[in-house]
């Protein structure tokens, strides 16, 4: 995989400045298996994120609900 592909990639799937510069250190490094652990962190933290968005979104269902229940 070209080097610009995976940093657009990178930037593309939300990832912070500084994660992308730590991943393409490892990658340009030909430490693959630090890059994979690198972007797995990146995976998490936008899980974490998607999660807590689901909440609020539940949350604001849910006084709808009520709302609408005329409660």
């Amino acid at each position: 995989m070209v080097q610009n592909e995976i940093a657009e990639n990178l930037l593309d799937a939300g990832c912070e400045d500084s994660d992308i510069e730590r991943i393409m250190n490892c990658v340009n490094a030909g430490k693959t298996e630090d890059a994979r652990k690198q972007i797995e962190a990146c995976r998490r933290k936008a899980l974490e994120q998607m999660h807590a968005c689901q909440n609020s979104i539940d949350r604001l269902d849910y006084l709808q609900y009520r709302l609408e229940r005329g409660e």
